[in-house]
């Protein structure tokens, strides 16, 4: 409808002048009118994350997996912000649980590896499954096209960086 319309017009304008607040507020208004809209769930907790209500933001995600446990998308949004949070042990709680319904979904698999990598767990350190280290100590999907996007996305990223160098090494994909 054009009211519908008008309304996600004004939140991005709220999100364009930063006022995080009241985009949340207009987000959840349009949440209690389509209660059932995870994407509008997807909406409210990054506006709350985003003007500075972290707590809301994650309870939001967690009343939804209450009501909806297969929800892998909203699942992943959670252990993404409690990997914002720092929450790392709850954050592999939720990608471990993600995987376990998309066992190939290069997202979580590079989480929870540069997680495991984190806390020093010895499957990245041995190179067991699907996780492993690259010579260089950086936790990288074994997963062929998780790790040429991710290969690419570092070299990319640390062109001008000494510190990188192991990364300009060309990738074998067969190596996989």
């Amino acid at each position: 409808s054009e009211i519908a319309i008008l309304r996600k017009m004004i939140n991005e304008v709220y999100l364009t002048q930063k006022q995080y607040a009241k985009s949340a507020q207009a987000y959840e208004a349009a949440l209690s009118r389509a209660p059932n809209n995870p994407a509008m769930v997807q909406r409210v907790s990054v506006t709350r994350s985003m003007s500075g209500d972290r707590q809301g933001a994650v309870q939001i995600l967690q009343d939804w997996l209450k009501k909806h446990p297969g929800d892998n998308a909203i699942r992943i949004s959670l252990a993404s912000m409690y990997m914002e949070m720092g929450r790392k042990e709850d954050a592999i709680a939720e990608y471990e649980q993600a995987l376990s319904k998309e066992a190939a979904n290069a997202f979580v698999l590079n989480n929870l590896a540069w997680l495991y990598q984190e806390r020093g767990d010895a499957r990245v350190a041995r190179g067991d499954g699907r996780f492993r280290l690259h010579p260089a100590g950086v936790a990288v999907i074994r997963w062929r096209r998780g790790r040429l996007l991710l290969h690419l996305a570092l070299k990319v990223a640390c062109d001008a960086s000494v510190a990188c160098s192991a990364w300009r090494e060309p990738v074998n994909p067969a190596a996989d």
